[in-house]
């Protein structure tokens, strides 16, 4: 079952890593700006959509070399969203990690 309407993961694949990691990090800003309003409801969806979305650029072959990156990345999210946050990240840094795949897809564009 997919959280995104239309969702293929032929389509997916096609893509760069940096226009998958910027989608995945849309749906990671909206979770914090939702934590920030404090609507739990609206961050969880939000956090399992850019989960749902990153654990496809993991399945996805040619992201083979930053598979390492990425299954840590997953473990992250879920710890800094629903665990004790062990890595000590901090909103701010989420935003600028994905940030900088968001401008080098607009850079590729």
């Amino acid at each position: 079952m997919t959280l995104h309407k239309g969702f293929s993961k032929r389509d997916w694949f096609r893509r760069s890593l940096e226009e998958q990691m910027s989608n995945v990090g849309s749906e990671i800003e909206r979770a914090l700006d939702f934590a920030r309003k404090k609507d739990e409801k609206m961050k969880l969806a939000s956090l399992y959509r850019g989960l749902e979305l990153l654990h496809y650029t993991i399945e996805d072959g040619k992201n083979k070399n930053s598979l390492k990156e990425l299954c840590r990345l997953n473990e992250m999210l879920g710890e800094y969203f629903v665990g004790k946050n062990p890595f000590n990240l901090t909103e701010r840094w989420l935003r600028e990690y994905f940030r900088f795949f968001m401008l080098a897809y607009a850079k590729r564009k």
